[in-house]
């Protein structure tokens, strides 16, 4: 009896064993090999995969070297922001002074909280500062060696992810009750007061040309700003099903990167000045410059467009108001260019101008 026991638990630990061997031998090389060729025989280019760590090596590399020094104002940030990316589609394709940005980073999470939850900066801010340490870490997660089931495993990195969200819970739940026991109605709320003010401008200033002019010209200038320097610089979709797109039949599980920065510095679309800032090429709106293709699109597109990309421009277009109504602004000569990517497109150095009082 015992014999047939001991056969039993090893034919048992046998067939487990080669199970998860079969997955792993699947996961880190049959199944990615099997896309690879799926997508070669189409006529896609590309480096070769490579076990384990694919292009983690090469991407952390040039990342590093890219953001080793700032570039001139006037330069092309692709190669800055999206090294890799850039090298690759190059290489297969051919083709007072006063840091501003804390500041603005500032103003975004005040108006945020207050729109959302009535809410003052102080009492949000813990918020933001945890998002932006969490956005760190899912960078440093995203540039490391992945394991199925790894993120299960209480690494350091793990560990301060899962507390930075639990924080975050906690602390969103505690405004959010604050708000039910005060009983405030939404006309509180800076969404509501945005709402009611634009709308009231929007009657008053109708008829008056040269406001409507100096909106039309504000907007331009955030599209060129937008189309240079886009919030992502790449969006990542996986493709659950078996797609096809125009020639390519994509398997599911693919990957796909829209590269955001790269179209909108196309020079095939945008012209020899692809680079250059200038608001005169959006005179006669996004889709006569566009020409109808999708070449612009900074919040994204289609069903999961960033759902805040209105009330962002909104919020942008009142704060620049306010700033020009006060002061004059020109860039410092401590003022390092030098624009990167953690999770959205923002400069490493800051944000240093010299403001003058009106």
């Amino acid at each position: 009896m015992e014999i047939s026991l001991d056969k039993v638990a090893t034919s048992v630990l046998f067939v487990i064993m080669t199970s998860l061997s079969c997955m792993i031998l699947n996961w880190v090389w049959l199944r990615p090999k099997y896309l690879e060729r799926c997508l070669r025989k189409q006529g896609l280019v590309g480096n070769s995969y490579r076990l384990f760590f694919g292009d983690t090596k090469d991407s952390s590399m040039m990342i590093k070297q890219a953001c080793s020094e700032p570039i001139e104002l006037s330069g092309d940030i692709v190669p800055r922001v999206l090294p890799f990316e850039h090298h690759t589609v190059k290489h297969y394709d051919g083709s007072c002074e006063l840091d501003v940005w804390p500041y603005l980073e500032n103003l975004s999470s005040d108006v945020i909280s207050r729109a959302a939850f009535g809410s003052s900066y102080k009492e949000g801010r813990r918020i933001f500062e945890l998002q932006k340490e969490q956005a760190q870490l899912v960078v440093k997660v995203g540039q490391s060696v992945y394991f199925p089931r790894l993120r299960f495993l209480p690494t350091k990195t793990h560990r301060r992810m899962k507390e930075i969200e639990r924080e975050v819970q906690d602390l969103l739940m505690g405004i959010i009750k604050k708000r039910e026991k005060a009983g405030k109605g939404r006309n509180d709320d800076l969404l509501g007061i945005l709402m009611e003010s634009n709308s009231r401008e929007i009657k008053e200033f109708s008829n008056k040309k040269s406001v409507r002019m100096s909106i039309k010209e504000v907007t331009m200038i955030l599209n060129e700003a937008l189309r240079l320097y886009p919030p992502a610089a790449l969006l990542l979709r996986i493709i659950h099903k078996e797609t096809k797109l125009g020639n390519l039949i994509i398997p599911a599980e693919v990957e796909i990167a829209l590269l955001t920065i790269l179209v909108h510095h196309d020079y095939e679309l945008w012209g020899e000045n692809a680079i250059q800032f200038n608001p005169k090429r959006f005179l006669e709106g996004i889709s006569k410059v566009t020409k109808g293709q999708v070449s612009f699109f900074p919040f994204g597109g289609g069903p999961r467009i960033c759902i805040g990309q209105n009330f962002a421009l909104i919020e942008t277009k009142m704060a620049l108001s306010i700033i020009l109504q006060n002061f004059l602004f020109e860039t410092s000569s401590s003022y390092a260019h030098a624009p990167c990517s953690i999770i959205t497109v923002q400069p490493q150095f800051g944000t240093h101008i010299i403001l003058h009082k009106i």
